[in-house]
């Protein structure tokens, strides 16, 4: 968190040198445009391409349009996962009737899939090439995930027990942030928010093949929960703004 926060500040002022020397000449007019498409870049600060975008439109076309403000509907999603293979020599030993089994703490295979989507209103008050705004979104959120876990027994491997999860969780998001005008059709957005939701889980520890040795079927439970979290730094986005008014 600290080097996303250095590395977008360090990226705001680079951006801000680049403008007053090369485009603090033109006008810029938020209003010249309707639509914005933004890419979200946190991925590339922390070493891998994100797969986050956001689209806004913008509402109330009408003949006496607002200069300082301007309400927006807006669109959001993500799609992100990641493989991670662990390899453990010093597993830890636990007493398990009057046996030593031994669990190794981390999976040896970890893979992760998640989607987003979420659909909301915002407003933004401008302030010259700065911009304050606020609103909320209605979320709507899909995770996968699958783990093997190695079990072992003295010295010796008894199973490799997957361990699959899958949660779906719908809520609201109240957020605000703050962009910044480098050209009529480019600008940069940073935003915090605040989520609450309630989510649905579903986890199967083992399957036909793990299972075949004890000649039991795989153990299946549900879970639910109220989730709530703050994220400080939820989107920082790169957008282009197109299609003006008529």
């Amino acid at each position: 968190m600290k080097k996303q926060c250095t590395i977008l500040a360090l990226l705001a002022l680079n951006f801000h040198a680049f403008a007053q020397k090369n485009i603090l000449k033109d006008t810029i007019d938020n209003r010249k445009y309707r639509n914005e498409i933004g890419i979200d870049v946190q991925g590339i600060f922390a070493g891998n391409i994100g797969g986050s975008f956001m689209y806004k439109k913008r509402t109330g076309d009408k003949k006496l349009i607002a200069v300082t403000y301007s309400d927006n509907l807006r669109f959001s999603g993500s799609l992100s996962g990641y493989y991670y293979n662990n390899s453990v020599d010093a597993p830890e030993y636990y007493q398990v009737n009057d046996n030593y089994q031994v669990i190794i703490a981390a999976p040896d295979d970890r893979h992760r899939q998640n989607l987003y989507v979420g659909v909301g209103k915002e407003r933004i008050y401008f302030y010259g090439r700065f911009g304050a705004y606020y609103g909320v979104d209605a979320i709507g959120a899909f995770n996968y995930s699958a783990d093997k876990n190695r079990y072992w027994q003295t010295s010796s491997v008894i199973a490799d027990l997957p361990v699959r999860q899958t949660n779906i969780s719908v809520g609201a998001a109240p957020f605000a942030g703050i962009k910044y005008r480098i050209t009529n059709r480019l600008s940069l957005s940073a935003e915090c928010n605040y989520f609450l939701g309630y989510a649905l889980g579903r986890v199967k520890i083992g399957d036909k093949k793990s299972n075949q040795a004890s000649n039991q079927d795989p153990f299946i439970f549900y879970t639910h929960s109220i989730n709530h979290s703050f994220n400080p730094l939820r989107f920082v986005t790169l957008n282009y703004h197109f299609k003006r008014y008529r």
